[in-house]
């Protein structure tokens, strides 16, 4: 069975809870597999599904466990660092919303499972200006791209960003 579609049924059962119709004897090239989960960026998830399932291939098992703990590191900093960037906004009377990733993680099991590289921030462009002072401030870099500002900071090893949408 190949890669992603093992990686499709894992992620439905740890999300979810579907079985995954996969047991001990189901042939699956790990090697692939932790591959496939890395380069999707969901290897926390497949941890998750591999140790339920009492599937964890020992010779795999501190690579998994190691990017399951590395997801839920990144996910609470990105969680603190929304929130402190959303609490100064308000502070600020700056009218904003969160969108997409940031908010749709609470509908998982778990919100580290729902992997995300940057977070949405629609904001009342009559304060950008002051929207991109308090990014800057944060030690964040600013760069305008398609109608909206992308802010990075390094953050364990990779880019924390931020879309800022105009509205």
């Amino acid at each position: 069975m190949e890669a992603g579609l093992i990686a499709a049924r894992l992620m439905a059962f740890a999300i979810d809870g579907v079985d995954p119709g996969l047991d001990k004897n189901t042939e699956i090239d790990h090697k692939e597999l932790l591959a496939f989960a890395r380069s999707h960026s969901v290897a926390n998830v497949m941890a998750v599904a591999l140790e339920k399932l009492n599937m964890m291939p020992p010779q795999y098992a501190s690579q998994y466990n190691s990017l399951h703990k590395t997801g839920i590191m990144r996910e609470a900093t990105q969680e603190i660092e929304t929130q402190d960037i959303s609490e100064e906004l308000c502070s600020r009377g700056i009218k904003h919303m969160l969108l997409k990733g940031c908010v749709m993680k609470y509908l998982y099991p778990s919100p580290h499972l729902r992997s995300m590289c940057d977070v949405d921030i629609l904001y009342d462009t009559a304060h950008k200006n002051e929207l991109e002072e308090i990014m800057t401030e944060r030690g964040y870099t600013l760069a305008e791209a398609e109608g909206k500002v992308i802010t990075k900071k390094e953050q364990m090893k990779k880019d924390m960003e931020f879309d800022l949408n105009f509205q």
